[in-house]
């Protein structure tokens, strides 16, 4: 699921894994729960560098798992889903403006909170998400606005 920032075409932020040997310890092949979050970040269509800049990419780390970007309107922000907190899919903010920023929870594992998108006006999310914790999933919508 890569996604292109609305303000330059060549940052393309998207879920992948280094080709580094032994990244999870799995027999090879592609697993969404060993994804960090790339953007292509140099001159080129193909240099990428993961999001967080304290992620390790020689081994994986839980704690920087991520998969599912997508680009606020302004292209500041990035929302994704990740399992880091070891108990499902959270919805997760990034402020890629920022080179110190931390990804701050926006809704925790129990809503099983996947797929977001950024309304036009950027203060709002559309997912899919549980309305209650148990409950089936649902469409939903989140104002991110006290985040930005």
């Amino acid at each position: 699921m890569p996604a292109v920032s609305p303000n330059n075409a060549i940052s393309i932020a998207y879920a992948g894994q280094p080709q580094a040997s032994g990244w999870h310890g799995q027999p090879p092949g592609y697993q969404q729960d060993y994804n960090y979050i790339f953007i292509n970040s140099g001159t080129g269509p193909f240099e990428s560098a993961q999001l967080e800049p304290d992620a390790p990419t020689t081994a994986f780390d839980p704690a920087y798992q991520g998969r599912a970007p997508a680009w606020s309107p302004d292209g500041r922000y990035l929302v994704f889903e990740s399992n880091r907190l070891g108990r499902g899919y959270a919805l997760f903010l990034f402020d890629t403006h920022d080179p110190s920023a931390q990804a701050v929870l926006l809704i925790d594992s129990s809503y099983g909170a996947q797929h977001a998108k950024f309304f036009p006006d950027g203060n709002s999310l559309i997912l899919c998400a549980r309305p209650s914790p148990g409950a089936p999933m649902a469409i939903a919508t989140l104002d991110i606005s006290s985040f930005l």
